[in-house]
């Protein structure tokens, strides 16, 4: 009987960074973004992936269009949560579900019953991992106001 150990996605991702890597040098950009998107899927710290898949869309600015620049700079923010996790929290804050959910939170503190404020938990909670930057930046807003009163 012969065991074939299992890639991690480590693995699978420096792998497909190599096929793609391949098929750059090949001058066959569409397979190379399409290796390096799913490797940076597979583990989204390897940071030059970043870069080559930015490069790759640098490569098609004869026909650069508005969702390219948009891909380009969804990867560039990719790069930088990667090099500084800080930047989700930052990137979070202008997306508008975050913003809906900050009015959520302010209306459900200011229910005025309990069948309120369960009323304005669902509709949170029904944002699932949206929810988290605009609760996880209220709960420090309140560690910070805390301090300034002590």
């Amino acid at each position: 009987m012969c065991f074939v150990r299992k890639k991690s996605p480590q693995e699978k991702a420096k792998w497909l960074e190599k096929k793609g890597d391949l098929y750059f040098a090949k001058g066959k950009f569409h397979r190379a973004y399409h290796c390096y998107h799913e490797a940076v899927e597979l583990d989204d710290t390897l940071i030059p992936l970043y870069d080559k898949l930015i490069d790759l869309l640098k490569e098609q600015q004869e026909d650069w269009q508005e969702e390219h620049f948009a891909h380009s700079l969804f990867w560039e923010m990719r790069k930088k949560e990667a090099q500084d996790p800080m930047f989700k929290r930052i990137h979070a804050r202008s997306e508008p579900e975050s913003q809906e959910v900050i009015k959520l939170i302010k209306k459900m503190l200011e229910a005025p019953s309990p069948e309120g404020e369960t009323k304005y938990v669902e509709d949170i909670i029904s944002y699932h991992h949206q929810a988290l930057y605009p609760l996880i930046d209220f709960i420090l807003a309140l560690k910070e106001s805390g301090k300034k009163q002590k």
